[in-house]
């Protein structure tokens, strides 16, 4: 090979890893959401966990993104290299990239929570007392307790992006939009137009 012709393979791999980059999400069958079914899933069976697991592991595509994630941080270093890592492990539309997504806000949301937590305390302080002292002794009616059914269902809830049951408004999206990046790619910010909701 001479410098030419390894810069024009070089290139075209750019290009290619550019495209798979911004592919907004991946298909059902991938490996990665196969790994989400399998673990983050919290609707699955045992045995759809295992066959999920099973199946990405054999699947070769997975051998070969580990390896193109880590030469990508051997050859860019981690700072560089860990978008394209996140990407390619990781790809928009998986719900462990939507938790890495999540955990990346919470880094940024925790300490202005922190700061504002003082405040918070003596506020809640301040209306206990004032509850305190207005409320007399009342009995509780058991049978308003939410059932162990219901109870399950609204602890799964908690971990579903889409809690079970949840109404939600039909839109139709007019624009999208680039926003900052993240993880070296820019994020989609979608104008909505709401249907009326009741």
């Amino acid at each position: 090979f001479n410098s030419h012709c390894l810069l024009l393979i070089s290139s075209l791999l750019v290009q290619y890893s550019v495209h798979c980059l911004t592919t907004p999400t991946p298909k059902e069958s991938s490996w990665q959401c196969r790994l989400d079914k399998a673990f983050l899933d919290i609707d699955a069976t045992p045995e759809s966990r295992l066959r999920n697991f099973q199946r990405a592991i054999q699947d070769p595509n997975l051998r070969t993104d580990v390896n193109s994630a880590i030469d990508a941080i051997r050859e860019k270093g981690f700072g560089k290299g860990h978008p394209e890592f996140i990407n390619i492990l990781w790809p928009e539309g998986t719900t462990a990239r939507s938790d890495l997504e999540g955990l990346t806000a919470l880094k940024t949301q925790l300490p202005e929570v922190l700061r504002e937590l003082p405040d918070f305390v003596n506020k809640s302080k301040e209306q206990q007392s004032k509850t305190t002292k207005s409320s007399s002794s009342t009995s509780v009616d058991f049978s308003s307790l939410p059932k162990p059914d219901e109870i399950k269902e609204e602890l799964k809830n908690a971990f579903r992006s889409t809690p079970k049951g949840l109404e939600t408004p039909k839109y139709s999206i007019v624009r999208v939009i680039d926003g900052d990046l993240k993880l070296g790619v820019p994020e989609k910010i979608e104008i909505r137009k709401y249907e009326a909701f009741t």
